[in-house]
């Protein structure tokens, strides 16, 4: 049975959960989600909730643009963009194109947004004024960032291209075509992958998702890829992080599937699938914890201690992790001790059972527990309802163990038959019967040691093959074994003679059999009454 731990209390949406950050500060954790449209904030040194806010409409992206929880920028569906401050929505703006994308640019004050438009619009928070937007080539955009050490924007558009501009003097510095490379390693020449997200790791490296599932690692001085990782779903990639810790290591997520994957060599380190489509990923800072939302309530929480160790608000994962590691994993130990089971006090039984014991009005009531195709009941009333409704069955199991212990004495008495092999058979009752040691033909005549003395030309390791190997089975109609064929005729007439004899000896033998049981079965009547009387 799995065994979860609630991390944060209420982390969780009324319906789904799509957007999820931290702050720099590595305090606070930001969830958007519905229904009705929704953030929360979480306070992770308190692992609770500290505060929600409602919205009018969908959030598609958010931006944490101080170190705490006291600036934020939301992007919704219908065109408005809200900067939040701690106290609640300060004020908002309308963008002339649906926006897809933002990201803020902290040495300028300015906020970038792409979208469904060839122009990447600038809003300037210290003027409060939108600027003059930057032009392209593309018909929209999906995804962009500003590199944070040297502050290049780089933006993914509908088309595959990626498209790099320096914001000092506000050209495009850099293009290169990412849907060569993800159509050719995709094999899918119907439609052209778009690029989905972007996430830079330094200052040469960045990661390019597109809509076909591939993931191409670019170093900005060239424009071919180092590395392209398929997740092999066709669904589009939403969002790329790289571990901090591990360098080597990168996590990306569509709507399936989380893999964690080597960069160099594209080895899965290993894959989270879910029953319910994810939406967006968090990788906590410095740690092997991850947090997934999704389609559902839930949020999902998942502790790699390969990763890197707990965060510091919550160090008792790693006391937990220890303890796991310390319980016994051998599986011989596994093997021998039968795995718990939840009911071990409760009887499970189909709707049939209830019937033969007359127990189909308890349905419905406390005393069943609908379970499957059937109903768990506790083992105490069903041990009397089978009393009841079978009264006779302890004198019958009691005849049934008296008849067994008369038949093994019955088995030890006897002689046990030979084995004999089923390759050449016909040949090996020959020898047998030529040696005069067919137990069959003389077990009234010899005794049972006589019989482990008449196997030895069959357990002759020089012969052994010839009863073992199926290639060495005789073939009748050869021509070798044709002229031979005289005297394999009398030998055939002999046995058949011996053979009469023998099965006559069986029907005299069957006929003492029977009537030994018919002894066992008065012997048993006889002790069943005695009991009875006394």
């Amino acid at each position: 049975m799995k065994q979860r731990i609630e991390l944060i209390q209420g982390f969780e949406m009324p319906m789904l959960s799509s957007c999820i950050q931290m702050t720099r500060d590595g305090q606070y954790i930001f969830v958007t989600g519905a229904y009705k449209p929704r953030v929360r904030c979480y306070d992770v040194n308190e692992l609770s909730l500290k505060f929600e806010r409602c919205f009018d409409n969908e959030c598609i992206q958010m931006k944490i643009l101080s170190e705490d929880y006291s600036k934020v920028v939301f992007m919704h569906s219908n065109r408005y963009i809200e900067f939040h401050s701690q106290v609640g929505n300060y004020y908002t703006i309308r963008t002339p194109k649906q926006g897809r994308a933002c990201d803020y640019r902290y040495s300028s004050c300015d906020l970038y947004c792409v979208g469904a438009t060839n122009e990447i619009y600038r809003f300037n928070l210290e003027q409060g004024q939108y600027l003059e937007p930057l032009s392209s080539k593309s018909t929209g955009f999906n995804a962009c960032e500003f590199n944070p050490e040297h502050e290049l924007f780089a933006c993914g558009s509908v088309e595959g291209h990626l498209e790099c501009y320096d914001p000092r003097v506000r050209s495009l510095v850099g293009n290169i075509d990412c849907a060569v490379y993800a159509n050719s390693n995709s094999g899918n020449s119907v439609s052209l992958p778009a690029v989905s997200c972007i996430k830079f790791k330094d200052a040469l490296n960045i990661a390019v998702g597109t809509s076909t599932g591939q993931i191409l690692m670019f170093d900005i001085r060239s424009n071919k890829p180092y590395f392209i990782k398929d997740h092999n779903y066709n669904l589009p990639i939403k969002r790329i992080d790289f571990h901090t810790l591990n360098d080597d290591y990168v996590l990306s997520i569509d709507k399936k599937i989380c893999k964690i994957w080597n960069r160099h060599t594209g080895k899965n380190l290993t894959s989270i699938e879910p029953a319910t489509p994810l939406n967006d990923m968090l990788n906590i800072p410095g740690s092997g914890l991850i947090c997934l939302t999704n389609d559902s309530p839930k949020i999902f929480v998942y502790y790699i201690p390969t990763l890197g160790n707990a965060p510091k608000w919550c160090t008792f994962l790693d006391n937990i992790t220890e303890e796991l590691e310390e319980k016994p994993a051998d599986t011989e130990e596994l093997e021998e001790k039968p795995a718990d089971t939840v009911y071990d006090d409760y009887k499970f039984l189909t709707l049939k059972e209830l019937d033969t014991l007359g127990l189909s009005h308890l349905i419905g009531s406390d005393l069943l527990r609908a379970y499957m195709h059937g109903y768990f009941m506790d083992i105490r009333l069903y041990n009397q309802a089978k009393s009841v409704a079978e009264p006779f069955a302890f004198a019958e199991y009691r005849k049934q163990k008296l008849r067994a212990k008369i038949d093994l004495k019955r088995e030890k008495s006897r002689v046990p038959l030979p084995i004999v092999p089923t390759v050449n058979k016909e040949l090996a009752e020959k020898l047998l019967h030529d040696e005069g040691d067919f137990i069959v033909n003389k077990k009234k005549k010899q005794k049972a040691a006589d019989t482990k003395e008449s196997l030895t030309i069959l357990k002759d390791s020089r012969f052994r093959s010839l009863f073992t190997n199926p290639d060495m089975q005789i073939d009748a109609n050869h021509v070798s074994f044709k002229n031979i064929a005289p005297l394999v005729s009398r030998l055939s007439k002999q046995t058949a003679v011996e053979d009469e004899s023998i099965s006559n000896e069986n029907d005299e033998d069957q006929d003492e059999e029977e009537q030994e049981d018919d002894d066992g079965n008065d012997l048993i009547d006889d002790m069943l009454t005695s009991d009875e009387d006394n």
